[in-house]
């Protein structure tokens, strides 16, 4: 999926916050059927067929 960030609080009632960066699994997936893009930091700026 790509990078992950979990926040916790430390006082009760203990909550947890998930944050993913999920820009990387449409990227290797594209990269799997050989799909042209540009991929610029977190965002895609061209494809060649979208």
């Amino acid at each position: 999926m790509g990078l992950i960030h979990i926040r916790l609080t430390t006082r009760f009632p203990v909550t947890a916050q998930v944050y993913i960066k999920g820009h990387t699994w449409p990227a290797l997936q594209m990269l799997k059927k050989l799909l042209g893009f540009n991929l610029h930091e977190n965002a895609f700026t061209a494809l060649d067929d979208p």
